[in-house]
């Protein structure tokens, strides 16, 4: 994956893409999903956040959308 396109250096993707997988094996993500693209995705949902801030879209509605965001990848708690 070419980290440029996110902005990011490769240690920044790296550690994201780790915690991913620690999230896998802990059973909060889907293990058959690719760490790497979770982890992009992750990281352009952040970019995009800090883009809206400095839009000056209001801390509540940027919460919402991180959270939409984590609930379109977390699984279900049981």
């Amino acid at each position: 994956m070419k980290v440029a396109a996110f902005g990011v250096s490769s240690e920044a993707l790296r550690a994201v893409v780790t915690t991913v997988e620690q999230a896998q094996r802990a059973g909060h993500l889907d293990p058959a999903a690719d760490a790497e693209v979770l982890g992009g995705l992750i990281l352009t949902t952040h970019r995009g956040l800090e883009a809206l801030a400095k839009a000056g879209v209001d801390a509540k509605t940027r919460n919402r959308i991180a959270d939409a965001a984590i609930d379109s990848i977390a699984l279900p708690v049981s």
